[in-house]
């Protein structure tokens, strides 16, 4: 049972908890109603290494958990924040954009997730989708000029080798046109050898061009 000068302190006090929970409760919405609101956005983005673009073992997971983290790094460098916030229209300092910026891997997957904060939800949505896409027409770009190089280079082997695969079989054409000098010479059997090895070699060319082709077309 509870005494009696308990319950005549909490009547004679009573008034005052109350007073200092109302008080307390009406500050905090006084303040947080003040405060402007902070709205976030993510947009995520699937790393795929592959060439394909779809994972097909277990080593490409591995590569693609790896290139996650590299990747979240990049994302946020000022080139690609600085152009993202010029198509949307932002004008900040590269170090103001990047701090309403949050990009991370998602653990034991190969997901980033870009997340962006604004005052307005529709500015903090454009600015993190903005963002992904700036990253994603950057790496096509550098993909784009690897697989350019490589395919010239390709292209001019594989003309050279056509043009030296001609040379010899004219040559051979001459030798075999006269059956005294080709029997007295032996650089018949040595063109005859050397074109079996340009073929050879042309088609190897030829056959990476055209893989270099299609990679740069997936």
């Amino acid at each position: 049972m509870i005494p009696q000068y308990v319950w005549v302190f909490a009547r004679r006090w009573l008034w005052l908890l109350a007073l200092v929970t109302i008080v307390g409760g009406g500050t905090s919405f006084l303040v947080s109603s003040r405060l402007p609101r902070v709205y976030s956005s993510a947009a995520k983005l699937l790393v795929t290494p592959s060439q394909s673009g779809v994972v097909a073992n277990y080593n490409d997971v591995l590569a693609g958990q790896s290139l996650t983290r590299t990747y979240a790094e990049v994302i946020k460098s000022r080139p690609i924040v600085e152009t993202a916030a010029r198509q949307v229209g932002l004008d900040l300092p590269y170090e103001s954009l990047v701090a309403t910026l949050d990009v991370k891997p998602i653990a034991n997957t190969q997901l980033i997730q870009i997340s962006a904060r604004a005052n307005d939800p529709g500015a903090a949505a454009q600015f993190a989708n903005e963002v992904a896409n700036t990253f994603i027409q950057s790496i096509q770009s550098s993909q784009s000029g690897r697989f350019s190089t490589i395919r010239d280079a390709l292209g001019r082997q594989v003309a050279q080798l056509n043009l030296d695969i001609a040379d010899h079989t004219r040559r051979i054409a001459q030798l075999a046109a006269d059956p005294a000098l080709a029997n007295s010479s032996a650089e018949l059997p040595r063109l005859r050898a050397e074109l079996a090895q340009l073929q050879q070699s042309y088609d190897a060319a030829q056959r990476s061009f055209q893989d270099a082709r299609s990679s740069e077309g997936v």
